[in-house]
């Protein structure tokens, strides 16, 4: 179920960004948990004494066997070729075609050495040399909290503690999503390709709650099953779609997901997914973007790609969008029902569609601003006017005349004694400092 307090929130996550989009659209996503029973990390540790022995060995002679490592490591009979055997499992030993080097290096145990083929370094195994480090395969079950529209991870889940006493049960096949039907496979694919299909590289560092998993993603261990349920009506996330615009390419949409835990909201971005796929078909260009303010009684005030959207408005809505501050500033605002599931906030900038509007937002600010008031009205009136066509780019336009503005703000009981004052210090108080710094 939608929120809208949920998706505000969200969205001021990328309303206070140095890069603030023009519009942000959003719907809430339909969200899966998946279970994985295994899935395969390849995972860095340091090499074991033991084996870097066995490996240089192999370097120095050309290639080893179980009876080089007893004679010249003195490993046992036991220990020597497990580790041979592990190396080789690992890729870091291979069969070879060619027999070990003669040395003159004396023997630990007094073994017989066969001078028979034996094994040689790999590429990795040199690698591993030479980095004192090891790639091992371990394989661990994994939670994902994932959407089938589009196509995406939302977040990794903690694996619980201990199996819940009411669990919903698995989607039977026929009611799993089409686009989850072949998660596994999407997993065991090339790391361009599952990240074209899902979203995931290499790693799981980058998706909220998977900062705990080291290693690389393989994929799914070959036959492990996976399932897929409905998620918990306490797990929400949305889809972001933040609109961006320059005079070049008038609509530049970004996805990213977002997600909400312990109080916090994470977002991610999604690169995997064209932008223009997940716009809806009443948002394609600029002109949808005027109908849509016009919808919500608002009108372009040009055509210009630029954000803040510049629109006009008068009366009491005027007032709203110029800001609750004591100067005019651009503000965000809740579209009503965009379609489509789409919660909207977009960026606007509001301009007077008439001479009276314009009077009315001077009369407002300067009602804002007593302690400008104090040092007489003729200069708090023209500070004020400045700034607000500043804000509105109007050049040549005239301020009411300052019997109107006094008669207007006379009627605002709390500001008479800041305009007393005002008249005090220019009738009296400055006369009288002039005199004496005169005399």
């Amino acid at each position: 179920m939608m929120d809208p307090a949920q998706f505000i929130t969200a969205a001021r996550v990328l309303e206070e960004r140095p890069d603030a989009p023009a519009l942000v659209l959003g719907r809430a996503l339909k969200l899966y948990e998946v279970e994985l029973s295994s899935v395969d990390l390849a995972v860095e540790e340091k090499l074991p004494p033991a084996d870097r022995a066995v490996l240089q060995l192999a370097r120095a002679l050309g290639t080893v066997t179980a009876g080089h490592v007893r004679a010249y490591l003195g490993l046992g009979p036991e220990l020597s070729p497990h580790i041979v055997a592990r190396l080789t499992k690992n890729g870091l030993l291979r069969a070879s075609s060619i027999t070990a080097r003669g040395t003159s290096a004396r023997q630990v145990e007094p073994v017989q050495v066969d001078r028979e083929p034996g094994l040689s370094l790999t590429e990795a195994g040199a690698e591993a040399l030479a980095a004192g480090a090891r790639v091992v395969i371990r394989q661990r079950s994994l939670r994902l909290l994932m959407s089938a529209d589009p196509l995406v991870v939302v977040s990794v889940l903690s694996r619980p503690m201990h199996a819940p006493a009411r669990r919903a049960l698995p989607l039977p096949p026929t009611e799993v999503p089409k686009p989850l039907q072949a998660l596994d496979e999407a997993l065991r694919a090339s790391r361009q390709a599952r990240f074209e299909a899902i979203g995931l590289a290499d790693t799981l560092t980058d998706i909220p709650g998977g900062e705990r998993i080291e290693g690389r993603l393989l994929g799914c261990s070959l036959g492990a099953p996976y399932e897929v349920r409905l998620a918990s009506e306490n797990l929400e996330a949305w889809l972001l779609i933040a609109v961006h615009t320059s005079p070049t390419e008038p609509l530049t949409p970004r996805l990213h997901t977002a997600v909400f835990r312990r109080g916090d909201t994470d977002l991610r971005p999604l690169v995997h997914i064209h932008p223009f796929a997940a716009l809806p078909s009443w948002l394609q260009t600029l002109r949808d973007v005027d109908k849509i303010l016009h919808d919500a009684g608002m009108r372009l005030h040009s055509p210009a790609p630029l954000s803040p959207f510049p629109v006009l408005a008068d009366g009491a809505q005027f007032i709203e969008l110029l800001g609750p501050g004591d100067e005019p500033a651009p503000v965000w605002r809740s579209l009503p029902n965009p379609g489509a599931g789409f919660l909207a906030r977009v960026h606007l900038r509001a301009i007077p569609a008439s001479t009276e509007a314009a009077h009315e937002a001077l009369f407002t600010f300067l009602s804002r601003r007593p302690n400008a008031l104090r040092t007489g009205l003729r200069r708090a009136l023209a500070m004020t006017w400045e700034k607000l066509c500043s804000f509105w780019s109007w050049s040549d336009a005239a301020p009411p005349d300052i019997a109107t503005v006094h008669e207007r703000l006379w009627a605002h009981l709390a500001l008479r004694g800041v305009l007393c004052a005002g008249r005090l210090e220019r009738d009296l108080v400055a006369p009288y400092l002039g005199e004496v710094l005169h005399d």
